[in-house]
């Protein structure tokens, strides 16, 4: 096997790797898709710059598609770290209306919106 054509398949699985790392089933299921769609449509290329020309293109969206999971995953970890740290006010600093839940970020009396404490 060739050096370009393993290199081909690193990349292709590298892909369908980053595309199952989605966190919906239905954005997993596009992607797998689209990386199978894009490699299929190519295959027939023989040239080896345009290989790599392609290879490089492919490696740019890996990297776009990784820097998404990496920012996705960071914006979870601060959703689970705010909220364990965050102290909500338990009534309304308006009316002085109690919130109707711990999560409740508005009061339901006048629209006021919840202070924290921290």
């Amino acid at each position: 096997m060739s050096a370009l054509r393993k290199e081909v398949l690193a990349m292709y699985r590298a892909c369908l790797q980053s595309a199952a790392q989605c966190p919906e089933e239905k954005h997993r299921a596009t992607m797998r898709a689209y990386t199978q769609m894009k490699f299929r449509d190519k295959a027939h290329i023989r040239d080896t710059k345009a290989i790599a020309l392609l290879l490089a293109d492919a490696k740019e969206e890996l990297d776009r598609m990784n820097y998404y999971h990496s920012m996705y995953k960071a914006g979870q970890q601060k959703k689970v770290s705010h909220g364990a740290t965050a102290h909500l006010a338990s009534n309304c600093p308006n009316c002085n209306h109690a919130f109707e839940s711990a999560n409740a970020r508005f009061c339901s009396q006048c629209g006021v919106a919840r202070p924290s404490l921290a």
